[in-house]
């Protein structure tokens, strides 16, 4: 057993953590980092053996996730999780990470102990320590570009995800984070290049939640933001992304596929707008399988062609879609507040990461909110896939919406300022912060500044009794 340890936890969580360690081992010391990347990277660094300790956090990042992480990493000598209540569900998920030690902090005894000062650890070969308390979890948009932020933004804790059977995610960088921070080599077989263009598909676990609305909202948005937008209709079959925008027929990517007289993917371009165009779906629905094999090569090129790539998609996770989600830099995972949302947004997100899909490139976005926060699913569930995930909000906009959309005038309603325009630009807008590629102008910037994304409460939620 280790005698120094790192952890991390929330602030109010820290004492317990150690009590528990202390609990494990008198003898133990630990130092607590400030974020997974700083913990991770401290272990990596040290050429002594240590143990890693994750007590319970605040906020939607998962300590089990962190946990089996390092037990995958292999570079703790020890991996120790702290949990408050022990559940069969949450003990047969250790085990299948490979976390021997979960400590129950209902098992613990609580008496004083000494000692419980932040620990001195001088020895020469333990990197330089910058004792902190975990700050809760933040989400202020990311202004770094993704060449510099990049992988460190696909998790809370590595730059790439490795799936077990079970579908819980290990994240485990193949090259030590201190040499990726510093823009230092590694392994030349994990480090890829960051794309200039952003990928954001949007999924959902059922039809009719108004998801081809929002992205043909969005497209309009950011074509007046000055970006050049590249629209992906991946519902093959049965796409009708084009009628939002007043075209007569869609572009036919059987052509893209080599079927038909062939053809390049700017000969299968369909320009449905200003600053708009428009791939996808096929003309002929039997040909939709034809197109799967060729999802990657499609998107690979429209990211070389476009500022901004939205792809929408099927109700159902074909192969076009599955390929979609493995690429993109946000999956937005769309549901409205029929019920049974909640189960529908729960099997898209479980689907996700067992393709692969890092947790914290998922999105939950609510459509067809009220102003107030009624009418609006639940959202916040922490289901499997979920852990990390942004929740965003686009108001209901009223029969004006379904309207302006199927009479192919999606720009009018950016112009009559529809709650569900603004609320869709502020959604954007926080996408692309996020990702770093927030165009430099007054309307984009304003639209990050707004806070339609979050129910208004014109008075408590409890009345006084009377």
């Amino acid at each position: 057993m280790a005698d120094r340890w790192i952890g991390f936890c929330s602030k109010s969580s820290m004492a317990d953590t150690r009590r528990a360690l202390k609990h494990l081992d008198l003898r133990a010391q630990v130092a607590f980092a400030i974020s997974p990347e700083d913990m991770r990277a401290r272990i990596n660094e040290t050429t002594s053996c240590m143990g890693a300790i994750v007590g319970p956090l605040e906020g939607p990042l998962s300590p089990i996730n962190i946990a089996a992480a390092l037990v995958r990493d292999g570079v703790a000598e020890n991996v120790v999780l702290v949990v408050q209540g022990m559940t069969y569900d949450l003990k047969r998920r250790a085990e299948r990470a490979g976390i021997r030690t979960v400590i129950d902090l209902r098992d613990v005894p609580v008496e004083p102990m000494d000692n419980l000062d932040e620990p001195e650890l001088p020895d020469d070969d333990l990197p330089t320590m910058v004792v902190g308390i975990a700050p809760a979890w933040n989400y202020e948009p990311l202004q770094q570009s993704r060449s510099e932020a990049g992988n460190l933004l696909e998790d809370g804790l590595s730059a790439r995800d490795d799936l077990t059977a079970e579908g819980l995610v290990s994240t485990l960088p193949r090259r030590e984070l201190a040499d990726f921070v510093a823009g230092q080599g590694g392994d030349e077989k994990s480090s890829q290049p960051a794309a200039t263009t952003p990928v954001i598909a949007f999924v959902s676990g059922r039809g009719g939640v108004g998801k081809t609305s929002v992205v043909a909202m969005m497209a309009t948005v950011a074509a007046r933001w000055g970006l050049r937008v590249g629209l992906c209709d991946l519902d093959l079959s049965c796409g009708n992304l084009y009628s939002c925008f007043g075209a007569p027929n869609s572009s036919d990517l059987a052509r893209f596929a080599g079927e038909g007289d062939g053809g390049t993917v700017e000969d299968c371009r369909s320009n449905v707008g200003e600053g708009i165009a428009l791939w996808g779906p096929c003309a002929q629905p039997e040909m939709a399988e034809l197109v799967y094999p060729h999802t990657g090569e499609l998107l690979a090129k429209l990211r070389d062609l476009c500022d901004l790539v939205l792809v929408d998609t099927s109700s159902t996770f074909t192969d076009a879609v599955a390929q979609a989600a493995q690429l993109c830099d946000r999956l937005v995972i769309t549901v409205d507040g029929r019920s049974g949302a909640a189960v529908a947004q729960a099997r898209v997100a479980a689907l996700a990461v067992r393709l692969g899909v890092a947790r914290t490139r998922i999105v939950r976005l609510a459509n067809r909110c009220g102003p107030h926060g009624r009418g609006e699913p639940e959202i916040n569930r922490a289901d499997r896939g979920l852990e990390t995930a942004r929740p965003l909000r686009v108001l209901d906009g009223g029969p004006e919406v379904a309207d302006c959309l199927a009479e192919g005038k999606a720009g009018e309603l950016l112009d009559l300022g529809s709650r569900f325009a603004e609320s869709s630009s502020a959604a954007l807008a926080t996408l692309l912060s996020e990702l770093g590629r927030l165009p430099d102008c007054e309307e984009a910037q304003r639209a990050l500044q707004s806070r339609a994304d979050k129910p208004r409460w014109s008075f408590g939620r409890r009345r006084e009794a009377v």
